[in-house]
């Protein structure tokens, strides 16, 4: 990860590792606003940067029960069932629903068509999504890198809220209490009651759920490996987006039961030592690959430069 280091290293000479931002009149007006986007996936050995947007840390919406969970069951084209619920992402989730601009886009196609050349070579079915630290960008790189990937016809993906700590995938889609992951590792609900499918957006979801065991406990479980394998025989590809791998286990117990692990890093806010520390803690894993998030802008046509 040498060259990787280098870059972040670089970056930190630029502007201090907390979040430095790019200069705003190189920032175009409706991107300073509304994007949010990730780099192209890369191995370790073979990094490159584009630029990128910083991200807007939202205070989660309250949450009440109420009558967006009364669904009916439906049974998918995967032969799986699952519950059919009217969700629509918030205005201010930095997803591509929600960007106008087409340059964000097409860097997820960029990352798609990346990692569908590493899942043809690695052949894995299940990712965790992770990073050092908060606030890097895992959460809305696992959201829009598997919205892209339900973009293609015929392609089955499953996003799992992961983080049963502090995750906000059942906020973004305005959902209420549903039954998700917790509640079907302690036995308390069906597979078929936590796979939620929104009638207008192409991916289908477990939420993190509302069980009140510790999460670390519940992650431990001998029923989680069994569970995520049945998903993979059901879908093409399962992200599960997980807590911080630096300050919790969490990440590390999910990792162990998946085929692969997305490392996550934001440029000018992940330290060189967080980002090391993050390696030596997965390095019994296999990580997928690293994704740089957060680098620098251009003007308004030319969209997104990369540079080592």
């Amino acid at each position: 990860m040498s060259r990787f280091y280098d870059v972040v290293r670089r970056a930190g000479q630029s502007f201090p590792f907390g979040g430095g931002e790019a200069d705003s009149e190189t920032v175009p007006p409706m991107a300073e606003d509304r994007i949010e986007a990730e780099e192209i996936l890369t191995s370790p050995e073979d990094l490159s940067r584009g630029q990128l947007d910083s991200p807007i840390v939202e205070e989660p919406s309250p949450v009440t029960r109420d009558n967006q969970f009364a669904a009916s069951h439906s049974k998918p084209e995967s032969g799986l069932f699952q519950t059919s619920v009217k969700a629509a992402f918030n205005d201010k989730a930095r997803v591509i629903l929600n960007i106008p601009d087409s340059a964000v886009l097409e860097q997820y196609r960029l990352l798609r068509t990346k990692l569908l050349q590493q899942q043809q070579e690695k052949m894995f079915r299940s990712l965790v999504v992770t990073s050092p630290g908060p606030e890097e960008g895992k959460t809305v790189t696992t959201l829009n890198l598997a919205l892209t990937l339900g973009l293609l016809s015929g392609r089955k993906v499953l996003v799992v809220e992961g983080d049963l700590r502090r995750g906000s995938i059942r906020e973004t889609l305005r959902l209420g209490l549903p039954p998700g992951l917790s509640d079907l590792i302690e036995g308390s609900a069906k597979l078929e009651e936590v796979i939620l499918k929104p009638d207008k957006i192409p991916v289908s979801f477990i939420v993190r759920g509302n069980s009140t065991h510790s999460p670390g406990e519940l992650l431990h479980s001998a029923r989680l490996p069994a569970l995520l394998q049945e998903l993979t025989q059901e879908f093409d590809l399962v992200f599960i987006d997980s807590p911080p791998v630096n300050l919790v286990i969490d990440a590390q117990l999910l990792a162990s039961c998946c085929d692969g692990v997305l490392l996550v890093a934001r440029a000018f806010a992940t330290s060189l030592k967080a980002l090391q520390e993050a390696n030596n803690i997965l390095s019994p894993n296999r990580v997928i690959g690293t994704i740089l998030n957060g680098g620098m802008k251009l003007g308004p046509h030319y969209g997104y430069r990369s540079y080592y």
